[in-house]
């Protein structure tokens, strides 16, 4: 199940699809050491994703396409699908700042972007909040319909996205903050 979960995390949260190729066995069942391992694959899965920690989070940002609220970066902590911040079109790159008013704990990272508008985002940095300064947790390229960013576990009370470069008006639709199931 650790092994699973890791790829899950490695891959499918980077734009992929995870093919288990679980075959049936000669009875022409799911064997059940199969069985047992995708249950606890899923638990682990469940457990990992109850609680998203940048949910409530007060989240501003460089600049909101036309100053509209229907664009707001509020939108990227709240359970509506069709919520989603934009930048204005003369703008390639923004500060997306989340203030959960508290400090978390958390090792894994969940961008989406709006994606039936075109993946945007060419390069960012996240950023996490220390005495002294902000220091990078991670830097990466494309984000798309979704990217797990897994970093080793920081505990902060801000976190900054920094987007460096896009091939298009920037646009996200969610960031979530989780910690592993066996952090």
């Amino acid at each position: 199940p650790d092994k699973l979960y890791d790829i899950y995390l490695k891959s499918v949260g980077r734009n992929a699809v995870l093919l288990l190729n679980i075959p049936p066995d000669r009875r022409g069942l799911i064997h059940e050491r199969d069985i047992s391992s995708l249950t606890a694959f899923r638990e682990s899965l469940d457990r990992t994703f109850a609680t998203d920690l940048a949910k409530g989070a007060t989240v501003t940002a460089s600049n909101t396409r036309g100053g509209k609220k229907g664009f707001s970066p509020q939108g990227l902590v709240d359970d509506d699908p069709l919520t989603w911040w934009a930048a204005d079109d003369t703008v390639g790159q923004a500060v997306i700042m989340l203030d959960p008013g508290r400090e978390m704990t958390f090792d894994i990272i969940m961008l989406s972007e709006p994606v039936e508008y075109g993946q945007r985002i060419s390069r960012f940095r996240i950023e996490t909040r220390a005495e002294g300064g902000w220091i990078p947790a991670f830097e990466g390229t494309t984000i798309g319909y979704k990217r797990l960013v897994r970093i080793p576990p920081v505990t902060t009370s801000r976190l900054r996205l920094v987007i460096l470069e896009a091939n298009n008006t920037p646009a996200l639709s969610r960031i979530g903050l989780f910690r592993s199931a066996g952090n």
